[in-house]
């Protein structure tokens, strides 16, 4: 143990005498990335921050399940932190507001909620700071360091416009991945293991976007997984050949391909350079009320229960509490089936927002869209082409960079 790494325990473990044997257990050493320690109290309260926000079950199951995982993406940001701070990147506290304040927009939050939240799941604050801190950083160095060196040429975005004027007519597909990288062949079980354990997480009701941005290794970590529309012929052949029977929602993999393991979620299908928004159909959930001669009222239990509804799993859980006489799941229609006023409610409205209450027949309902088969969508322009080029080839030299931080690392985990 050279001295600086010395000096790290040494710190960590002063006054553990003085200490209860709860508070010994929580200061135990997790890890010792480049002579910087994560403590297994770094390690739960991250557990807790994503069991909190995931739906997963709390308990010890649950933890030891996470633990590997967990620790592996705090082992990632320290190394992305050291790199940062090294190169000089900073990260200011404005910029971790800046993300806070985003994510409660994103989740239709009041300002200050999410810190409220944290609070009252017993979260210690810099959990979710350290984690807002390097993702900042991380993508600042990737911006400054690589993205200058990304370059696109003409003939290639010219063979990318003229295969997609070839494909029009053919199925796409809205998906959201979770990538784990395999960066050397001695890590191949442990990783194939540990997309496996996540697979059966999501299977078990956990929030496939809250998964993605806490253990992907994809630049698509970010926006919670998010791949965009892609043509069935440019998905990895293990994928396509599953896709067209997966339901929507539903999860997949995980898949071995070039970079790893890769978990999917189907989101929405389309058939592209297709034109009628009324063809396209949308799977609806609901949480009705009759109106039993006074709908304002039957109106305003709904708005008072709405701001539970943050997502598709929600339905059936507000459903019970206001003791709805109907069923949470209203099925799958074309657009051009549904009434005017359902029509005008859900066709814009994003999947797992909830609408506001609206007449329908005898009462008031809340409608969600759980699931969207897009009718289609236009060509990319050049512009769009150019674009996604450089986000793939970022992101492949991202997790190259990433891969050479690990591999030169010294990294010692205890737990």
């Amino acid at each position: 143990m050279n001295l600086k790494r010395l000096v790290a325990v040494v710190a960590l473990c002063a006054g553990l005498a003085a200490l209860g044997p709860r508070a010994q257990e929580l200061q135990r050493i997790a890890a010792i990335v480049n002579d910087e320690v994560i403590s297994v109290f770094d390690l739960e309260a991250r557990m807790r921050l994503i069991i909190a926000t995931s739906g997963l079950t709390d308990g010890p199951e649950t933890y030891r399940r996470l633990a590997p995982d967990v620790l592996r993406s705090l082992v990632d940001e320290r190394l992305q932190l050291q790199e940062a701070k090294r190169r000089n990147v900073a990260v200011a506290d404005k910029e971790v507001e800046d993300a806070i304040r985003s994510i409660e927009q994103q989740n239709r939050m009041p300002v200050g909620e999410l810190n409220r939240y944290l609070s009252q799941n017993t979260i210690p604050h810099d959990t979710l700071d350290q984690q807002l801190r390097a993702s900042i950083a991380w993508s600042k160095l990737v911006g400054q360091r690589l993205r200058p060196r990304i370059t696109v040429g003409n003939d290639e975005v010219e063979e990318i416009l003229d295969r997609l004027r070839e494909r029009q007519g053919q199925p796409e597909y809205r998906i959201a991945e979770i990538l784990f990288t395999v960066d050397a062949p001695q890590n191949e079980d442990a990783t194939a293991h540990a997309a496996q354990r996540l697979v059966a997480d999501l299977r078990g009701g956990a929030r496939f976007e809250v998964m993605a941005r806490q253990f992907s290794q994809s630049a698509t970590a970010a926006t919670g997984g998010d791949v965009g529309w892609v043509a069935q012929a440019e998905l990895p052949e293990a994928v396509r050949a599953s896709i067209d029977r997966m339901g929507i929602n539903e999860i997949a993999g995980p898949f071995r391909t070039q970079s790893g393991y890769q978990i999917i979620q189907l989101a929405a299908r389309r058939i592209a350079g297709g034109s009628d928004a009324r063809n396209a159909q949308v799977t609806l959930r609901q949480v009705f009320l009759p109106a039993a001669g006074d709908p304002r009222a039957a109106a305003e239990r709904l708005r008072a229960v709405r701001g539970r509804l943050t997502r598709c799993d929600d339905v059936p859980t507000v459903v019970r509490e206001v003791n709805s006489p109907r069923p949470p799941e209203l099925g799958t229609f074309r657009v051009a089936e549904l009434s005017a006023e359902v029509r005008g409610a859900v066709a814009n409205l994003e999947i797992g927002r909830p609408s506001e209450p609206i007449a329908v027949g005898d009462g008031v309902a809340i409608l969600m869209v759980c699931g969207r088969d897009a009718a289609g969508g236009r060509a990319p322009d050049r512009e769009e082409v150019v674009n996604q080029l450089t986000r793939q080839r970022l992101d492949l030299a991202a997790r190259r960079y990433m891969r050479d931080l690990r591999l030169a690392s010294v990294v010692d985990v205890r737990s």
